[in-house]
């Protein structure tokens, strides 16, 4: 994996977050560990994954939810929990709202957080936050973030943008509410209140998000690789994520990664070799590194089958 060593470079004070995306059954576990494992060579590097399948115990044979496991030298793994993130998110809320709303108390607000915790999004919020607090890490100089299938990352990503959009109405809206306050109080003889808790807080809110959009879209702190078998339909998903991420986010792509690639007399047997080596082309047509990983000849279910693929790499394009 020389080709990422190459292109991702270690960030001074913070770490340098890949962000590997792809299908879900196309092995973005296993190449997040075969990545981790050539930037452990760079540097302290940490493989996070937020796959809710939890793939990445069976890699390491060890309990890693919610705890970190080394896997070699300066590599570590850790597996998030999604169940107790949710929850955290979701007492978030509660206190929030408490804070904003004090007289939300004697409506139960506690019932309306517990509804909040199978609303539509919610997960999408939590990956949002988790991978947010990994740019302010301290301890390592790579995190590679295993992610949950396409669709589920690409909203997420994207979330900052569309928070951006609404906070700035909502910015809007509170300060004339709070403007209207002040000359009713004026005029009234009353003592005015500078300070707008929920004015305050959608600020902040608009500070946070827009910095981190700024941190997804820079090369030098987020690489993006994207990772497809060779069959049309991961190859598309590869294709419209590279163009999503590179048009809708603005933040370009680092590598592909062809994973599972046949050799050519099993591609030939199974008649598949034209097609794979069409893909191939296609994809070095991008303009972009694209890292073929061969097939191991059986599904990869460990840590040493991972390094095992490190023998199988080549790079074009």
């Amino acid at each position: 994996m020389v080709v990422l060593q190459d292109i991702v470079k270690p960030y001074s004070c913070c770490p340098h977050v890949v962000v590997v995306i792809g299908k879900g059954g196309v092995g973005k576990t296993t190449v997040s560990l075969l990545l981790g494992s050539a930037l452990a060579r760079l540097g302290r590097t940490l493989v996070l994954s937020l796959d809710p399948a939890k793939h990445l115990a069976k890699y390491v044979g060890e309990e890693v939810v919610n705890r970190e496991h080394e896997v070699e030298y300066n590599l570590a793994v850790r597996q998030l929990d999604i169940e107790k993130e949710v929850a955290r998110q979701a007492d978030q809320y509660s206190g929030m709202l408490k804070y904003l709303l004090p007289s939300l108390t004697v409506l139960n607000v506690e019932s309306v957080v517990d509804v909040v915790k199978y609303m539509p999004g919610v997960e999408e919020e939590v990956f949002l936050r988790v991978l947010s607090d990994v740019y302010a890490s301290r301890d390592y100089s790579f995190i590679v973030v295993d992610t949950p299938p396409t669709g589920v990352t690409l909203r997420t990503l994207y979330l900052p943008v569309l928070y951006m959009v609404w906070l700035d109405k909502l910015i809007k809206v509170r300060e004339r509410i709070v403007s209207l306050r002040y000359v009713i109080a004026r005029t009234m003889g009353r003592k005015v209140e500078l300070r707008d808790k929920a004015l305050s807080m959608l600020l902040e809110m608009r500070e946070r998000y827009s910095s981190l959009i700024g941190l997804l879209k820079n090369p030098e702190r987020t690489s993006y690789v994207v990772v497809a078998t060779p069959e049309p339909l991961p190859v598309y998903e590869m294709e419209e994520t590279v163009g999503f991420l590179e048009k809708k986010l603005g933040a370009p792509v680092k590598a592909l990664v062809l994973n599972k690639i046949l050799p050519d007399e099993i591609a030939r047997e199974m008649g598949v070799e034209q097609q794979q080596k069409g893909f191939i082309e296609k994809l070095s047509s991008i303009k972009k590194p694209v890292i073929l990983i061969s097939y191991l000849g059986r599904p990869t279910e460990s840590f040493e089958d991972v390094k095992k693929l490190e023998s199988l790499v080549e790079v074009v394009g």
